[in-house]
């Protein structure tokens, strides 16, 4: 039987992610940011500590500029606890998220907490658990890769009709009534 070490926590940071293909208000930065807090607040055992945001990167991506930092602070020993909305927010990966909560964040002491799953690495119920986070965590895996194939469909779909698939090339513009691209009037 594993035994979670107990710290006295005094800070949670927390860590918000959204990527470019949501625009859903519940998913903003500002919404994740709040329900961290509202749980931080909560309950007694934590002050909030530092805010990570990352805006416009995909959770399969993890070279992100607050992913990289939340790291940071946990490899310096400054981050203890980290609390997310949900487990897809740390990322969609099932293989790199598996090892930050199961072996990173265990080395590190790191208690991780996510608020909508109703996880908290230090609960006692924690090692139960754990199969739902897998799962939870395979599931947010294979929602990214289906995402991935049905916007390569419908880009290979655009370029069959003839249609502009993309970004125009610097120096060109779209022409959506003609569907063609165009040369941008200088």
């Amino acid at each position: 039987v594993e035994t979670t070490p107990r710290i006295s926590v005094t800070s949670a940071s927390i860590y918000a992610r959204i990527s470019q293909d949501s625009d859903r208000a519940e998913d903003s930065i500002d919404n994740q940011i709040a329900i961290c807090k509202d749980y931080i607040h909560a309950g007694s055992e934590f002050a909030v500590g530092e805010v990570f945001t990352d805006l416009g990167f995909s959770g399969t991506n993890f070279e992100r500029p607050g992913y990289t930092d939340l790291m940071s602070g946990i490899l310096r020993g400054d981050v203890k606890c980290i609390v997310v909305k949900d487990l897809s927010r740390l990322g969609r990966t099932y293989i790199e998220v598996g090892e930050l909560l199961f072996d990173t964040f265990v080395q590190h002491g790191v208690r991780f907490i996510s608020v909508n799953d109703r996880y908290d690495s230090f609960a006692d119920d924690a090692g139960r658990k754990k199969l739902l986070i897998l799962f939870k965590n395979l599931v947010n895996h294979m929602y990214s890769r289906d995402l991935g194939k049905k916007n390569k469909s419908a880009h290979d779909a655009k370029k069959q009709r003839g249609e502009p698939a993309g970004l125009p090339p610097y120096g060109y513009l779209h022409n959506k009534t003609k569907m063609r691209l165009e040369i941008c009037p200088a």
